[in-house]
């Protein structure tokens, strides 16, 4: 076939698929204990090697649905999803034609088999072409996978419908996939926004947060119970190229509000490291004044700042971050934006002016006074 490709063609393909469902047929029948006999392993290893030929003949439309779905049925019978010998011959398959096998995918990702099929190629060493396929279509993803959470607590009651229960499925498995290619791929996020944007927008909903909170009032299924932590991820993955995202790194904090099943420990590492310790003077700034823009909301962008969140600003961003300059002997920097500033004779540093840019100003000018107290007295201690 390799050496003479053009005398195959998609009858071929027909004919051989029929031949792999008779020997499947044959293999699932011999795994019976009671019928089992020595050719048992001779026939797998015939459906391998014509699963092995499929790559290198012009598949006729919608082939791989056909085989995918011969290859799901025989692994089931036979119990070997794990470690099946056929997903070698049909990963071949997916690369050679990786559109027509994407769309499937995508179109499955409800089902659970098939799912974990995708994800598994899509994370194997050699699968670098096909991620860089699924990157350079986002639009694709975020199709499949655009399934908002609902807006009403009760959608998420004792009766959840078989539907609903799909639709948390298929953005689960957006997510996973979404997760795993901003792992692979450091710049997949800053380049597709949009996908970041539906990320933001599924975080934000209170219905989300009380979903993974409550996991068994709202019957979420033990595989789904990671997915805020992935989510987070996704997020985390886009704030390391974009820094300067300031509300967002702020939303992210509604990790904090409970407690959540997964291990979250991976942020408070990433706002020790990156934040805290890592963010220039001129960002920590920025930050701090971000955090006094958004202090007298109570929403905005359909975000919600509640009182509990802005407290976890404070407490986990503004004041170790604050305390964290003063150590270093960074006051004068961080608080007037300029570095150690002196008199024009070369004594004392000049009173500090009544500037919007000085942070003690600031405070004092927009009557935040209980705050400002809290702020630096802990900064200070």
């Amino acid at each position: 076939m390799e050496l003479f490709p053009t005398m195959f063609n998609e009858k071929l393909c027909d004919q051989l698929l029929k031949t792999l469902k008779k020997w499947m047929e044959s293999s699932i029948y011999n795994i019976n204990p009671l019928q089992r006999n020595q050719n048992f392993a001779e026939e797998v290893l015939l459906c391998q090697a014509i699963i092995n030929t499929f790559h290198l003949i012009p598949p006729p439309k919608n082939f791989f649905g056909s085989l995918i779905s011969c290859i799901l049925k025989a692994e089931k019978c036979l119990a070997v999803e794990i470690g099946s010998p056929f997903q070698e011959g049909l990963f071949k398959f997916v690369l050679k034609h990786p559109s027509e096998a994407v769309d499937l995918f995508l179109k499955e990702l409800h089902e659970p088999s098939m799912n974990r099929m995708f994800y598994n190629f899509l994370k194997r060493k050699d699968a670098g072409p096909l991620r860089n396929f699924l990157c350079a279509m986002p639009m694709r993803i975020l199709t499949a996978a655009s399934i908002p959470p609902p807006t009403h607590d009760t959608e998420y009651g004792s009766h959840v419908s078989d539907i609903s229960m799909r639709l948390q499925e298929v953005l689960f498995q957006g997510i996973k996939i979404i997760a795993l290619l901003a792992k692979h791929n450091s710049d997949f996020l800053t380049k597709n926004r949009d996908i970041v944007s539906h990320l933001k927008n599924i975080w934000n909903k209170h219905s989300f947060q009380d979903r993974f909170r409550f996991p068994e009032k709202y019957h979420v299924p033990i595989h789904q119970w990671r997915e805020p932590m992935l989510l987070v991820k996704c997020l985390l993955f886009y704030l390391k190229s974009c820094p300067d995202d300031m509300e967002l790194l702020f939303q992210i904090l509604h990790v904090f509000d409970a407690i959540y099943i997964p291990n979250m420990r991976f942020l408070t590492d990433h706002l020790q490291k990156n934040v805290i310790e890592g963010f220039t003077i001129e960002q920590r700034r920025a930050c701090f004044f971000k955090f006094v823009e958004i202090y007298p909301m109570s929403s905005s962008r359909g975000v919600q700042w509640t009182p509990e969140l802005k407290g976890k600003i404070l407490q986990y961003i503004i004041v170790p971050m604050f305390q964290y300059s003063f150590n270093k002997g960074d006051v004068e920097a961080l608080i007037e934006g300029r570095n150690k500033p002196t008199s024009s004779s070369g004594g004392s540093a000049a009173p500090q002016s009544k500037s919007e840019g000085n942070i003690i100003n600031v405070f004092m000018d927009k009557d935040n006074k209980v705050t400002f107290l809290y702020l630096f007295s802990v900064c200070f201690s």
